[in-house]
């Protein structure tokens, strides 16, 4: 949401789950949204991932990987995590997720607008197009158990 002269616009958000299932049969679920840090002055800032358990979505894409993948796609969430500045125009939730759901294989490309390399309602349409994308809508599963 960005506020302008007292409105808010809602310009959408990109977020992601990571889903293991073990081999005993339990499964690992975490729903993440990278975010600017709320305390920064401006619009370049150390960013923060959150959980985004029951965030509403418009357009969802599931994909299932080999174990080295998701390993490769949480690494580059870890990586972000750790070290990625948040940037409005270079570096929002949607080039931070299509970092990490290419890291694992989902060979999407970028949906660019304008001074923004990325952004949440181009690559939703995007991925309409995907003869699997789900199109109804919902909420972001919820997630459960350590991140690990």
């Amino acid at each position: 949401m960005i506020k302008t002269q007292n409105t808010d616009l809602d310009v959408g958000h990109t977020f992601i789950g990571f889903e293991k299932n073990n081999s005993d049969g339990s499964n690992v679920r975490q729903v993440l949204g990278f975010y600017p840090d709320p305390d920064a002055s401006s619009t370049a800032s150390k960013g923060k991932i959150k959980d985004n358990s029951g965030h509403a979505f418009d357009v969802s894409y599931t994909i299932s990987v080999t174990a080295l993948q998701f390993n490769q796609a949480l690494q580059a969430m870890t990586s972000d995590f750790n070290s990625a500045n948040y940037n409005l125009t270079s570096y929002n939730c949607t080039d931070a997720a299509l970092g990490w759901m290419n890291a694992a294989g989902a060979n999407l490309a970028n949906a660019p607008r304008g001074l923004f390399n990325n952004t949440p309602g181009d690559l939703g349409q995007a991925l309409r197009n995907k003869s699997n994308a789900n199109k109804n809508g919902g909420y972001g599963m919820s997630s459960k158990g350590a991140c690990n």
